[in-house]
């Protein structure tokens, strides 16, 4: 009964341990890295975007462009993403306002873009540097609390994991204990009753 409730245990503790650790990896690391992936592909878009700006080349604005445009439907994908699986009220904030800065963006962005490839440089900069970047850190700093809250739950999760698999091996340590002086006392109860029984003294 003791060796069934230790392995019961067992069972229950690996299993805990295992979906902590299954979260930690396939849930919490994995929108990290979407939050790193999505601020990357974010400067590189600035980086082409300035590109367009300060290029009086068509070649170069057509191939910046291009990239530019991949980005974005990159990015698209993962916010896609990131917005379906993101559900904790502390989380969705950070979500929230990153979808309501990333529409004025992206308005901001296209028109500086429209003004350089018409050949107007100039206005292209001024609106670089007076809507898109001032938009631009807003978007960024909701990513990096995104991901900063991503981090939090994962090493959350890995404190939780490491408490219960303590307290299930010092249960189990205990339980291991309980059994061996349970032996110990039978062996000792039963050679005791040996002694005891008519017959069982040694021959004189």
């Amino acid at each position: 009964s003791i060796g069934i409730a230790i392995a019961l245990l067992g069972a229950v503790a690996l299993h805990s341990l295992t979906a902590n650790l299954q979260e930690i990896t396939a849930d919490r690391m994995a929108k990290v890295a979407q939050f790193t992936e999505l601020k990357d592909n974010l400067n590189a878009i600035a980086r082409y975007a300035r590109n367009i700006v300060i290029s009086g080349n068509t070649a170069v604005q057509r191939e910046e462009k291009r990239k530019l445009a991949e980005l974005r439907e990159a990015n698209e994908k993962i916010l896609q993403a990131l917005d379906t699986s993101v559900t904790q009220p502390e989380a969705r904030k950070s979500m929230d306002a990153l979808w309501e800065n990333r529409a004025e963006y992206n308005m901001a962005l296209e028109r500086a873009v429209d003004l350089a490839e018409r050949g107007e440089r100039a206005a292209a900069g001024v609106v670089l540097l007076g809507e898109v970047r001032p938009r631009q850190s807003l978007i960024f700093q909701s990513v990096d609390d995104s991901r900063a809250l991503q981090k939090q739950f994962a090493d959350k999760l890995v404190q939780d994991a490491s408490r219960s698999a303590a307290r299930a091996t010092l249960v189990l340590a205990l339980m291991g204990a309980a059994i061996a002086v349970l032996a110990l006392w039978l062996g000792w109860s039963f050679a005791r009753d040996r002694i005891r029984v008519p017959g069982g003294e040694p021959a004189g």
